[in-house]
């Protein structure tokens, strides 16, 4: 035993040159390098450092600056990693960039976690991500080559810090940090068109992700709002016709509600008056409540068609033009009349003219009345609020016909009898008040602009003519 002792010694220190300040390691006897500590030479062998996992690595206590181990799973075939600032580095022939933090978005309890890769193309490219809770590579989440990652469960109003690692052919990058905080309160709902009718409006709005439920009231006021648990609509009846209404809307979740509620707004359309229709000269025209006065929805449509290239006389004949001398256009779009024929050769405002019996042409008051209604519904838009929408008689669609007076682009007759213009794109209703002798108001819409205008024109023009009740 002794002598096995006195080998090993002997070979030792054949292999071993020690001096004072360093030490050689090698087979030749030659000194080692004043520049270094430890001066180990070999042309046929290397020198192994200790070789541990990324967890044995990470569980080294407090690491020295400089401390290098071989970390066998860092990386696709493991790499040299050298402790350096706060962190192990790997270190190989390239590296692998870590990604960038995006924008990230919050929530009551949840995050959209967001990065990005930052790295080179040189750098042979990420193969995939990995996100953890903690800065832990080997326990992190496999997110494939997403760059986003939704985490649920979290508490309210909450600071959170999240890691993720890229991977490529160069190894694994350091760890980008991720922060963000959860909200203390929900936002708001997105809305939806809702269904008014004259009486009622079912007010709609989209799901919000973290709602627990939903409170709606008439008012902003959410101590009084009524709890709808998690419905997306709710049904206000007794409402009035032609009326704008607002509803609030707010998101309930278990930390909170939304502090600024969805603000819904809608227009219920007119009721119809009593009676709900009039049938005259063999034609039903329907009937709207607009404030105070009741007013037929369609344009008239009463006489006998004659040619434009005829003149509308006193001839105890009801006459009337229809666009391009086509039925057709009367029946969609109402006849056209000279004042004096809508009149019925009177000067009286308010005069019955072609109306039925109980109704009269409309004044000049009761179309201003209608556009201060449609303008506060619609604040300078009163054509958008009366024009029929679609395009199925306006050249464009302008018109949302809020309260249903459904005003069609019907067109016009010149003044001159030359010709008729502007069918879907103008629409010209008279009143029955005069302006001078020979001029008249008359309520003028077209497809090109959201308001209509009052103003005056010949009484020679073919304009068309609605109808008020008495």
């Amino acid at each position: 035993m002794k002598t096995f002792l006195l080998s090993v010694l002997f070979l030792l220190g054949s292999c071993i040159i020690s001096f004072s300040q360093n030490v050689g390691i090698n087979a030749d006897g030659s000194a080692p390098d004043n520049s270094a500590m430890i001066d180990v030479k070999s042309n046929s062998k290397g020198a192994l450092i200790p070789r541990m996992t990324i967890t044995e690595r990470d569980a080294i206590a407090s690491p020295a600056q400089g401390l290098m181990v071989f970390c066998t799973d860092c990386g696709l075939n493991g790499a040299l990693a050298i402790y350096s600032g706060t962190q192990w580095r790997s270190y190989q022939d390239c590296m692998t960039a870590s990604p960038t933090a995006g924008d990230q978005v919050p929530y009551v309890s949840a995050i959209q976690w967001n990065w990005a890769n930052s790295a080179p193309s040189s750098y042979n490219g990420v193969q995939n991500y990995r996100w953890n809770t903690t800065n832990n590579w080997a326990t992190a989440v496999d997110m494939g080559d997403s760059l986003t990652y939704t985490e649920t469960g979290l508490s309210c109003y909450t600071t959170f810090k999240r890691y993720v690692w890229a991977l490529s052919g160069c190894g694994v990058s350091a760890p980008v940090e991720l922060t963000a905080t959860t909200f203390m309160n929900p936002g708001t709902p997105d809305t939806l068109q809702g269904t008014p009718t004259a009486n009622q409006i079912v007010w709609k709005w989209k799901a919000y992700h973290e709602a627990t439920g939903y409170k709606w009231n008439s008012t902003n006021d959410y101590a009084t709002a009524t709890d709808i648990g998690s419905e997306l609509t709710y049904t206000q009846t007794g409402l009035t016709g032609a009326t704008i209404y607002n509803a609030y809307v707010w998101v309930t979740t278990d930390c909170g509600y939304s502090q600024t509620p969805a603000i819904l707004t809608e227009i219920t359309p007119a009721a119809p008056c009593d009676p709900a229709t009039v049938d005259y000269g063999g034609i039903t025209y329907h009937t709207l409540q607009i404030g105070t006065k009741c007013w037929m929805k369609e344009n008239m449509n009463i006489g006998t068609k004659i040619l434009n290239s005829s003149n509308q006389t006193n001839n105890n004949v009801l006459e009337k033009y229809c666009y391009n001398d086509d039925e057709a256009n009367c029946t969609v779009y109402g006849g056209l009349y000279k004042w004096d024929e809508a009149m019925q050769y009177s000067s009286y405002d308010g005069a019955k003219g072609i109306c039925p019996t109980g109704w009269h042409v409309a004044r000049k008051a009761e179309t201003d009345a209608l556009t201060i209604l449609a303008n506060s519904l619609r604040t300078d838009q009163q054509g958008v609020v009366l024009k029929e929408s679609g395009i199925d008689h306006w050249q464009t669609s302008g018109g949302k016909n809020d309260i249903g007076f459904t005003v069609l682009g019907s067109g016009e007759r010149y003044s001159d009898g030359s010709s008729f213009f502007g069918l879907k794109q103008t629409a010209t209703i008279w009143t029955s008040t005069t302006a001078y002798s020979s001029y008249v108001y008359y309520l003028s819409f077209s497809y090109g602009n959201n308001n209509s205008v009052t103003t005056y024109g010949s009484k020679t023009s073919g304009y068309s003519v609605r109808c008020v009740k008495d």
